[in-house]
């Protein structure tokens, strides 16, 4: 298949919405988000990081400690970003306390973390990328800065945690992702000799 620019995607938009542990896959890359669903509000210009990462260990050979095998220890998914809005839905995900709008106090620290569902949704024109994932936790906090010059922020990654059958077709996994249009197919790589 010939290359096509119109594939590329860039993240020109979009939101971050949390929920109660579990709460129902949205089902598609559109339809819009109904409660218990929230949106954080706004995240700074840079987006959302999606990390994937494996670990493993090697196993070596008797015979010139040559590496046969890697055995995979570990893999993870995180998500990071950074809220830009002080408000009750950001502040409950940042610090892991329900925050009410109305409170003139909450204690900060001493608390456990709380487990939530969590839909990014990337918007690109009439294209539109969604992740699904039942079982998310904050796992890394980074500083609030409240200065004169920029907006406080609230820098989190959460991991993903994975679920039994979380397509509803008995795969485990942590998170399920939609695409507005199919996916289209790269098809054959192009011979860089020009078939020569």
């Amino acid at each position: 298949m010939a290359l096509s620019a119109g594939n590329v995607r860039v993240g020109v938009t979009g939101s971050i919405a949390i929920a109660p542990e579990n709460t129902v896959d949205p089902g598609d890359a559109t339809s819009a988000l109904i409660a218990p669903w929230v949106s954080v509000g706004y995240l700074s210009e840079d987006g959302v990081v999606e990390a994937n990462s494996i670990e493993s260990d090697d196993i070596k050979a008797w015979q010139n400690a040559e590496i046969v095998r890697k055995v995979i220890t570990s893999k993870e998914t995180t998500y990071g970003f950074t809220m830009i809005e002080t408000n009750a839905d950001a502040l409950a995900l940042f610090y892991g306390k329900t925050i009410i709008a109305t409170d003139v106090s909450h204690v900060i620290g001493g608390d456990s973390t709380a487990r939530y569902a969590v839909c990014l949704t990337i918007v690109d024109g009439t294209e539109v990328i969604r992740r699904w994932i039942p079982s998310a936790e904050v796992t890394e906090q980074g500083e609030v800065t409240f200065g004169s010059t920029d907006a406080a922020g609230y820098e989190v990654t959460m991991t993903a945690y994975p679920v039994s059958d979380v397509d509803g077709l008995g795969a485990t996994g942590v998170a399920v992702a939609y695409y507005s249009t199919a996916l289209v197919s790269g098809g054959v790589p192009i011979d860089p000799t020009g078939g020569a």
